[in-house]
Formats: structure tokens, C-alpha cells, sequence
């Protein structure tokens, strides 16, 4: 899809995402946690006909964009964290992360691969 292409190489040339994240095919964004919470709850929607290929979290500290936490990235990307629904209805589902008691300080990158 050409679209997605141009795309990503725009959000490339942002410094704000770290290249290293999104590795050319990965949509996201990240919900920083700069203060102490219970729980966070991020999510996408989209229509049914999008595909979504893949998802994943990545977990990085939220001064240094650079430093992945793979235990933490590892443990959000697990199936009781992240999950993709997509019996909410006939025109959506939705990618949903779950994190009781988020790392603070730490930047949560809910990420996902869009089909073509």
C-alpha cells in the first residue's frame, strides 16, 4: 500500500519516534507514564476492513527514547495485557493494552502493522 508507505517514512523523519521502534512497518504511538498510576488502559478502533497484521508493545524510558525495558515490553506484549477484539460489533474492533501498575517514568508504545 503506498499510502502506508509514505507514511511511515514521514513519521521516520520525526524525532520524537525512535526509528528502532517502529522498524519501517509499524504504526504507533506512545502513552507516557510520568506519574504514579494503577493502571493504564490505551486503545485503538478500527473499522473491521482494516487488517491488522501484528501488534506489540515496546517499553522505553521516557527521558532516554533509546532504552528499551524488554522485561517490561515483553511482559505488556503478552496475551492478558495486550489483546485485539474484534467481536465488538459489525464495523470495528479494537487493539487494547492493559498495564496494572505501569512502570513510571517509562514511555508504553502500542504498536501494530497495518495489512494491505
Amino acid at each position: 500500500m503506498p499510502e502506508v508507505k509514505v507514511a511511515l517514512e514521514k513519521r521516520s523523519l520525526n524525532p520524537r519516534f525512535p526509528g528502532h521502534i517502529f522498524e519501517a512497518r509499524f504504526f504507533g504511538e506512545a502513552l507516557d507514564v510520568v506519574y504514579d498510576a494503577d493502571s493504564i488502559v490505551y486503545a485503538y478502533h478500527f473499522p473491521k476492513k482494516v487488517e491488522i497484521r501484528s501488534y506489540r508493545v515496546t517499553v522505553v524510558e521516557y527521558l532516554d527514547k533509546k532504552t528499551e525495558n524488554r522485561a517490561e515490553s515483553e511482559k505488556c506484549s503478552a496475551d492478558n495485557f495486550l489483546k485485539l477484539h474484534s467481536d465488538v460489533g459489525n464495523y470495528e474492533q479494537v487493539l487494547e493494552l492493559v498495564v496494572p501498575r505501569p512502570l513510571f517514568n517509562h514511555s508504553y508504545y502500542l504498536l501494530y502493522e497495518a495489512g494491505g
